[in-house]
């Protein structure tokens, strides 16, 4: 019984250490880079944008960046190319 418990005792044990080395590992690995902010957009002179995407619903890949634009003042144009499949003209929600 005695060395059942030690086994058990050993197990959690290298259980333990075994975690601890992977959260060691994890630190490790984090990024050290530092990156400068991004300030490009805002000292553009011409504020106007062409968004141009495949299907209206795929404008949300670039909903960040159209805030960012729409909040700073500049004219957003999106255009979206459509198939047979879609009909856009019997939707007219889907309509440009």
């Amino acid at each position: 019984m005695e060395q059942i418990q030690r086994i058990g005792i050993a197990i959690i044990l290298i259980g333990i250490c075994t975690v601890a080395i992977y959260i060691i590992y994890l630190f490790v690995l984090t990024p050290k880079e530092k990156y400068p902010k991004d300030t490009y957009l805002k000292y553009q002179q011409k504020r106007s944008a062409l968004i141009i995407i495949a299907h209206d619903d795929d404008a949300a890949t670039f909903s960040v960046t159209t805030s960012l634009l729409a909040a700073n003042g500049w004219d957003i144009s999106f255009m979206c190319f459509y198939n047979d499949f879609c009909k856009p003209e019997k939707n007219p929600i889907r309509k440009l």
